[in-house]
């Protein structure tokens, strides 16, 4: 199988694809800038649910351990309540920097695995497959807002 070969853009292309971004990059700023700024009473809208009440008696608990009585890490708690709501929602995917086990799938029978820098996700890719797991590069340079 052999590669497919591009030919590189000119110059003029070049230039001609700097001006359409910068046009556009222009025209969503303009716009952006033209809306309204929000109202700040709405500031904590839909930041806490409006059929839950998350200070009920329905969440109320008593301290201790789990069946097992073993204690967990916070980072171990934040991986069970990933994997519980993957399972229960297969919409659910996660996706950043280094969050997958391995970035080829075809290596997780090899490899440990990293879940993360704090392996938060460890072992979800594993799990749930590569489709709802995966690697994305992170480019700070490139978020533009």
């Amino acid at each position: 199988m052999t590669k497919r070969q591009v030919p590189s853009p000119t110059d003029e292309e070049l230039d001609e694809m700097d001006e359409e971004v910068t046009r556009e990059v222009a025209e969503a700023a303009d716009k952006a800038l033209g809306r309204p700024q929000p109202d700040p009473a709405t500031a904590t809208k839909w930041l806490y649910s409006e059929e839950v009440d998350p200070t009920s008696g329905d969440f109320a608990t008593e301290p201790g351990y789990g069946e097992d009585e073993k204690e967990y890490t916070v980072v171990d708690l934040l991986n069970m309540c990933l994997r519980d709501e993957m399972e229960r929602d297969n919409r659910i995917v996660v996706f950043g920097e280094d969050v997958a086990d391995a970035s080829r799938s075809e290596a997780l029978g090899e490899v440990k695995g990293k879940g993360g820098v704090f392996k938060v996700t460890h072992g979800l890719q594993t799990r749930f497959g590569d489709d709802r797991v995966f690697n994305s590069p992170l480019a700070e340079a490139n978020i533009v807002g």
